[in-house]
């Protein structure tokens, strides 16, 4: 339910805290990042876009996709955009402080499938390419309302209608367990790489 949406994404803020704290210091271009401004501002740029996207899903797990239609869309469009940019935020900050690619999701994790719902239902629903497979999909207005998410996907090539039904909450819930080790991690090796020059 709610609850545990909300207690999951607090213990997200924790290790998001945790980073920031680890690196809030005046000397922290200066002493690592000397050789490299774009490095030092890549990490600043993907903390704050990290600490930005906690406050967007945290009003969507607060009030769902909201009482008006209108509304609903904006936050249907802002919730999977946030997580987007959250991810695209972690991996910057993984690349930056492990100088190493962020390990790649498994295929059927909660991130990829929120990252192709984002492409395909909030991105491009008029045209998605991939390869050569083009992809337009509705989203169910009926079933925004009630909470869920209810996507018909036209797939051009095989000329068949693909139905997905998801629960955004479960979607969110399993990526939030997704990402809490990856962001702890992160938290231990940014603390270890850059840690408070002695005086």
């Amino acid at each position: 339910g709610q609850m545990d949406l909300l207690e999951l994404l607090d213990q997200i803020e924790s290790a998001v805290g945790q980073i920031r704290e680890a690196t809030e210091y005046p000397m922290l271009r200066e002493t690592y990042f000397e050789s490299s401004v774009d490095e030092y501002n890549k990490f600043c740029v993907a903390l704050d876009t990290l600490e930005d996207s906690v406050l967007a899903i945290r009003d969507y797990c607060q009030a769902g996709f909201g009482g008006r239609e209108g509304e609903s869309y904006l936050r249907l469009y802002g919730l999977f955009q946030a997580v987007f940019l959250q991810q695209d935020s972690i991996r910057s900050l993984w690349q930056v402080s492990f100088e190493e690619e962020f390990p790649a999701p498994a295929i059927n994790s909660a991130w990829k499938i929120i990252r192709e719902i984002r492409n395909d239902a909030t991105g491009h629903p008029i045209e998605v390419t991939r390869n050569t497979e083009v992809r337009r999909t509705f989203v169910s207005r009926a079933h925004l309302e009630r909470g869920k998410l209810f996507l018909v996907t036209y797939e051009r090539n095989s000329n068949q209608d693909r139905q997905q039904e998801y629960d955004p909450d479960e979607l969110l819930s399993s990526y939030f367990l997704e990402s809490i080790p990856s962001l702890l991690k992160l938290a231990g090796k940014v603390r270890n790489r850059f840690p408070l020059p002695a005086d």
